[in-house]
């Protein structure tokens, strides 16, 4: 059965309806209540538990993904994010108060104002079609954003049971489901939006930030890249970090962002680990593992199925485990696969793998294994390191620059609603979940204010022309003098900071003001004037 005949693609000529509706919504501020937004959270949350054994059915039949996977990598997730959001929203759409430099600031009350973007476009991916569509519908309902969601049309089952409950649980006026494929997407991207997210690969990223530079649209950006795994000299149980990785990049069928794509081994530990990854595959999984099997999930669909067929027959490193053998073409199965001493052009080590498939590369000393990482596959959306040596993992942290790192552990990072999902460079921009999730759909405003107090004007006469030295000698004492040393240390003494004192000065050019205004101690004026000059 064809995607098209589960969830029909959305006329293209309904678009410019439908986003003047939600525009309609956000210009009479349908949203601006908070109360608003915690009740369609609450009834939106309740919609999804009333259907969890829909979304788990849905979920079996576009991936073949045991119940077990789906609750535990995508239901526990949501749960917790819902929570998160519901609990602490109030206190998030607080204004912020921030550091008030003093001087002729003093009096200005500075803060931040989180207010919403606008309508946002959400593009959302099928390897986890439950959390990747739901934590976007939560940011932008909590921050404000009426959305447009483009769920993917490769996992339809799932995208018609979410886009049925977003529709019966969310007011009209503030999101609209799309579905569809490449031309929906098109036309989508034609339109004037006030940030995009999108979650994918990297191709399809740059069309997207194509499209969107047109419109100086904001983005962000989740991408994904070939995530490496170190184990180090230094990793102690080698056993555990086997039993890790293959729980990290077994779920799913490999098919996952942040999945652990390669293996960087130090050159005493190879046999070792090659040896417990065999271990624990036997006893996780068992000798046949096959189509057939209850807890290994299948590829999403057979083009993806022929491009992982390819490159386990075309890698020039050694299959330990796993490969063709029981490769079912027609269930989109392919086992997993375990193939060391590859070659640095092998074409396993080329693109992001999403697939059941573990390249180790050829072994080398921990220096020339940053270097590969960082000349061939530099900012990984995730970094994974096995090391028992803190001095170690912070080396290796300062070295590569990841999306994110975990130590001693894989993927699970991705599960804390408190931490942020975010890529560098190649991997993405931008940040989500919990409160990463209200912050990307929000702009951050600056506000400030200033009396109309007629002893304050004094002070800002200084500032209007017509202009003289004297004016600039007194403004000059709003601020505190610079007191960075040019030697030394250049963080502040004690002496400084008293010397640094905002009050202080303000005291001071507060007087020197009024004095001259005033035609008062003019003489004390102009010696502390000339002694700070």
């Amino acid at each position: 059965m064809s995607w098209e005949t589960i969830t029909p693609p959305t006329p293209i000529e309904t678009f410019d309806a439908n986003l003047q509706r939600l525009r309609d919504s956000f210009e009479v501020g349908k949203l601006d209540s908070v109360d608003f937004r915690l009740e369609q959270l609450r009834t939106l949350w309740f919609k999804v538990y009333d259907n969890l054994d829909n979304i788990y059915e849905a979920v079996t039949k576009d991936l073949h993904r045991p119940r077990f996977e789906t609750e535990l990598t995508e239901i526990l997730f949501v749960r917790d994010e819902f929570q998160c959001v519901i609990k602490n929203l109030r206190q998030w759409v607080k204004e912020e108060k921030v550091v008030n430099p003093g001087g002729p600031f003093v009096f200005a009350n500075p803060r931040i104002r989180p207010v919403p973007l606008g309508v946002v476009l959400a593009i959302t991916p099928w390897n986890y079609p439950v959390m990747l569509n739901i934590s976007p519908v939560i940011a932008a309902v909590a921050a404000g954003c009426p959305l447009v969601l483009k769920m993917s049309e490769l996992s339809p089952h799932t995208s018609a049971v979410l886009g049925r409950i977003f529709t019966e649980a969310l007011d009209p006026g503030i999101i609209q489901v799309v579905y569809g494929g490449v031309p929906e997407t098109t036309a989508l991207l034609k339109q004037h939006w006030d940030k995009i997210m999108y979650t994918g690969n990297g191709n399809v990223g740059r069309i997207i930030a194509q499209a969107a530079v047109k419109n100086l649209t904001p983005l962000a950006l989740e991408l994904g890249g070939k995530s490496p795994v170190f184990i180090t000299s230094n990793c102690r149980n080698v056993m555990t970090a086997a039993r890790r990785i293959v729980w990290g990049k077994f779920v799913n069928a490999g098919q996952i962002c942040v999945a652990p794509d390669y293996i960087l081994v130090a050159p005493e530990k190879e046999a070792e680990l090659v040896a417990c990854i065999k271990e624990v595959l036997q006893e996780r999984y068992g000798s046949k593992r096959d189509a057939h099997h209850p807890d290994l999930s299948h590829i999403v669909s057979k083009p993806h199925w022929k491009r992982i067929h390819n490159m386990i027959a075309q890698t020039k490193g050694d299959i330990q485990v796993g490969g063709l053998e029981n490769a079912d073409e027609e269930h989109k199965f392919i086992q997993p696969t375990i193939v060391s001493n590859v070659p640095d052009d092998d074409i396993l080590m080329q693109d992001e793998i999403f697939g059941p498939i573990i390249p180790i590369i050829k072994p080398r000393t921990l220096g020339q294994q940053v270097a590969y990482v960082t000349q061939h596959h530099d900012t990984p959306l995730a970094m994974y390191i096995f090391s028992d040596d803190p001095k170690e993992v912070d080396w290796l942290q300062t070295r590569i620059r990841a999306g994110s790192v975990n130590i001693n552990e894989v993927i699970e990072q991705v599960g804390m609603a408190s931490l942020p999902l975010s890529g560098v460079g190649a991997s993405g921009t931008g940040a989500y979940h919990g409160k990463f999730s209200f912050d990307v759909f929000t702009h951050k405003q600056a506000v400030m204010g200033q009396p109309t107090w007629s002893f304050w004007e004094y002070l800002m006469y200084y500032r209007y022309a017509p202009y003289s030295e004297y004016k600039m000698r007194v403004l000059r004492l709003l601020f505190p003098p610079v007191l960075i040393p040019r030697t030394g240390r250049p963080d502040a003494t004690v002496l400084q900071r008293i010397l640094g004192n905002k009050l202080l000065w303000l005291v001071i050019a507060a007087i020197v003001a009024y004095a001259k205004r005033n035609e008062l101690l003019i003489t004390v004026a102009q010696v502390v004037g000339l002694f700070l000059k």
